[in-house]
């Protein structure tokens, strides 16, 4: 992703939260609890899609319009735990190994993402809060290739070794929103720097 789209995706994702907000708020205006009166605790799972697709997270109102968020989020399936990830061939797991001892080909670089975020809430409404905050995401870097031989070295042709870096560290930047759905069901939008994705969620409300 180029800076102009890591500039303008962020705004686009706030211009549409703006947009849904009245439907969806408007929608929601049913007695019972709310984030104002009784709809304080929610835990929930919480993706950034397309690349992060499994998430855990939580939040609690904590009183005067303010409150706290959490999650961890991870790339499933993993890479690095599949069964064609550095295969007993490859005598040392690494691109420079295999760019240098062997003549296959190159499929893919791909990156898994570990996110650990931290924030705060705002109740804009009794339907409506916006949410901010940031955290850290862990990123592994792997490269797969493809055996073209008659007898690959696995059942596919296809496997994964380490990238250059392996794993590094970048900071995640969480925008969004939590818009009340019903009595005990609240939804989740916004934008995550690191990934590059649109955060999601849907939380389950636990009660005061």
């Amino acid at each position: 992703m180029n800076g102009r789209s890591r500039t303008t995706l962020p705004c686009a994702v706030l211009l549409a939260l703006l947009a849904l907000g009245a439907p969806l708020t408007a929608a929601a205006q049913v007695s019972g609890p709310d984030f104002r009166n009784g709809m304080r605790t929610g835990i929930g799972y919480t993706p950034v899609v397309p690349d992060v697709l499994l998430g855990a997270g939580a939040f609690r109102f904590i009183g005067n319009d303010l409150g706290i968020f959490g999650d961890w989020k991870v790339t499933v399936p993993s890479r690095t735990r599949h069964t064609d990830y550095c295969p007993p061939a490859i005598l040392e797991c690494t691109v420079r190994w295999v760019e240098a001892e062997r003549n296959d080909q190159v499929i893919r670089d791909e990156t898994e993402w570990m996110l650990f975020n931290l924030g705060g809430l705002y109740t804009l409404s009794p339907e409506l809060a916006i949410m901010l905050g940031g955290g850290v995401a862990r990123r592994t870097h792997v490269r797969e290739y493809f055996d073209e031989a008659i007898d690959p070295i696995t059942d596919t042709g296809s496997y994964y070794v380490r990238n250059d870096p392996f794993t590094d560290w970048a900071p995640n930047v969480v925008v969004g929103a939590l818009f009340r759905a019903g009595h005990r069901l609240v939804f989740r939008i916004g934008y995550e720097s690191a990934p590059g994705g649109a955060s999601l969620g849907a939380y389950l409300v636990l009660g005061k």
